[in-house]
Parts: structure tokens; sequence; C-alpha cells
């Protein structure tokens, strides 16, 4: 099994069920904007083989997934314009929240409502 189709099957999982609950950490202005910035970040991901987690629960698979994933906090806070504190607070929430996934893009329900959220913004 190839890299891109590792990385399919084990997300797939996770998009199957987006839904507005993972939208709910948005009110956070860092979180959106780590949002925004992620599919920029330059994403480390050794991926596993799905056959890896056997029966394991979402959750589980979630927390093993991402301890195979490297992150630059610092090059995060710079695209954030932030501190590396607030940028690694606001990837905490999101990686929590499953807003984010380890192969650069952003859960597509998150990604509408901070689109949304964007667009009331500008007028």
């Amino acid at each position: 099994m190839e890299h891109r189709e590792r990385c399919e099957t084990i997300l797939a999982r996770f998009r199957v069920v987006e839904g507005a609950e993972q939208a709910a950490g948005l009110g956070d202005v860092a979180v959106r904007r780590l949002i925004m910035l992620w599919p920029s970040v330059r994403v480390g991901w050794e991926v596993p083989d799905p056959e890896d987690f056997g029966d394991m629960g979402d959750g589980e698979v979630w927390r093993e997934i991402w301890l195979s994933v490297g992150v630059d906090l610092v090059e995060v806070a710079g695209l954030m314009d932030s501190s590396i504190d607030l940028a690694r607070e606001a990837f905490e929430k999101a990686r929590a929240g499953r807003m984010i996934y380890p192969d650069g893009t952003v859960n597509r329900k998150v990604r509408e409502v901070v689109a949304a959220m964007e667009l009331r913004g500008r007028k």
C-alpha cells in the first residue's frame, strides 16, 4: 500500500463522521487562524500501516496517528504571527478537536464554518 493510500485509509474513519461538534472550538481566534493556515504548514507524518490499528477505537487511533506526526511550532507561530505558546495551544485544541488532519488537510465541516465566519467578518 502506497503512502497516499495509507493516509486515506486511516483518515477515512474520521472523515465520515465530520460534524458541527468539531467546529465548537472556533470561537478562539488563534484556532481559526491555525485552521486557515494549516494546509500551508509542513507536516511530517510517518504513516503507519492501517492494519497496525486492528480493532482499536477511534480515540485510540487518533492518539496513535498523531504520535507519528512532526509539526514545527516555530514555523506555525511565524505563520500565525503569534507566540510559540499561543501556536502550541491552538494546535493542541485543533488536533484534539479533530479539526485538522495529519496529512495537512482540514475537517470539511470546520473549513465550511471558518469560511462562513470569515465572510461575515468581511461584510
